[in-house]
């Protein structure tokens, strides 16, 4: 078989995007084809009700992001500081303290390098010698960060996912100027036009010395194959012959989790007159959270739904689930929010691409074992996606790591294939 090209990668998101522009640079030619109409993956845009574009996935970066600060300075990029100077709520307001107890006892979590496989993040919660206002800060950070419900973690898992999360000054510290959806386009142009829109794959068919990705009435024949998606959705793909039992098995222990992104826009940043930094942590309901997310013409308070309380809120239907946003945002801010100018709601739910939270979890007991199966790979197929980035696993920066790291493995064995031929081991 003569391949087409090199190496073809499934997916458009960062990670995708990321791989293709290494494997680029190293000389390689690169097909990337990508099942929906846009790039971008879990990083979209949308225009809210004012005509603005606003990153409706995600969009956030920090200081310690070398990754995707590189791709902005190298596309022009300009940062919006989202800190603003003032103090943070806490609902109930007598938590406040207890909240800060508790996202120290779960940060804490990153340093426990053995942690029991046998038991359940939920009994390591309740075990805790702490106040209860404190657990059920560490239970609603948990469902808003990883957008499950809590009581179906495994705390070996926790600890091994907070164990490759650098501790960060601010999580939310910038956005990207016309949006990081924005930013993901620029880098697929920078590709020209191996990039495919609308070319679902199908089935991969692996044989010694390359693979046929077969899409809607077309063959792609290549060398390597880089599976840029996500866990769930990389599962559902069918492998002839099927991928090593180690890997499925990976691969099947992957949720997606569940969340909605609530873009609240006011006509006056009242918070900041309060001497407020637009931040409410709420204990009670569990998985919710709001910061602010104004940018230099428009004030917006931007509210993440996170976990079962996503799938909750949605089953109430479109206005009455604005109506309860309204509605948290002046329990905690009071009157002057109950008048906003915008709202814009954006659902991420469990999909076929591979949507729903930020990252996707392994849930359940026993060792983590599935990122180490996965960044190994197998004959002729890496992955990569941010749920198997060494470093900022969940983020953007952690999606373009996974991406650098899979198009280094895959010129490397392009260089020095192995010697096995056989596919099933």
């Amino acid at each position: 078989m003569t391949p087409d090209v090199d190496v073809v990668v499934v997916g458009a998101g960062f990670s995708g995007l990321a791989a293709a522009a290494a494997l680029v640079s190293a000389g390689r030619t690169v097909t990337v084809l990508e099942a929906r109409e846009r790039v971008g993956g879990r990083v979209e845009s949308m225009l809210d009700g004012l005509g603005r574009r606003v990153d409706s996935g995600g969009q956030y970066l920090a200081d310690e992001m070398h990754a995707i600060r590189g791709l902005a300075e190298r596309f022009g990029a300009s940062l919006v500081r989202n800190e603003s100077p003032g103090d943070s709520i806490t609902l109930p307001k007598e938590c406040h303290d207890d909240w800060d107890h508790g996202e120290q006892l779960y940060e804490e979590l990153r340093d426990l390098h053995h942690a029991d496989p046998h038991v359940a993040f939920d009994a390591w919660v309740d075990g805790l010698e702490a106040s209860e206002c404190t657990k059920a800060a560490i239970r609603s950070c948990t469902d808003g960060q990883m957008c499950l419900d809590h009581r179906t973690l495994g705390l070996a898992h926790v600890a091994h996912q907070l164990g490759r999360t650098p501790p960060l000054a601010a999580e939310l510290q910038y956005s990207v100027e016309g949006t990081m959806h924005a930013l993901a386009e620029q880098l697929a142009a920078s590709l020209g036009d191996c990039v495919r829109l609308g070319a679902v794959v199908h089935r991969i068919d692996r044989h010694p010395g390359g693979a046929a990705v077969h899409i809607d009435g077309d063959v792609v024949r290549c060398r390597h194959v880089v599976m840029a998606v996500p866990p769930t959705a990389a599962a559902r793909l069918v492998f002839d012959p099927p991928l090593p039992d180690r890997l499925a098995a990976a691969l099947a222990s992957f949720r997606a989790g569940d969340v909605t992104k609530i873009l609240v826009r006011y006509a006056q940043p009242f918070w900041h007159t309060r001497g407020l930094d637009g931040t409410v942590r709420f204990n009670d309901p569990c998985g919710l959270y709001v910061s602010d997310a104004s940018a230099s013409d428009a004030h917006a308070l931007v509210m993440f739904v996170g976990g079962p309380l996503a799938a909750t809120w949605r089953g109430l239907g479109e206005t009455a689930r604005k109506q309860l946003a309204v509605q948290h945002l002046v329990q905690a801010f009071g009157e002057n929010a109950a008048q906003p100018i915008d709202v814009l709601v954006r659902d991420w739910p469990p999909d076929e691409w591979g949507g729903g939270g930020y990252c996707q979890f392994v849930t359940g007991l026993g060792e983590p074992v599935q990122i180490d199966a996965l960044m190994f790979g197998t004959e002729g197929v890496q992955f990569a996606s941010t749920e198997l980035a060494e470093l900022f696993p969940g983020y953007i920066e952690g999606a373009v790591h996974a991406g650098y790291r899979a198009a280094q493995r895959t010129i490397d064995l392009l260089d020095d294939p192995p010697a096995t031929t056989n596919l099933k081991e």
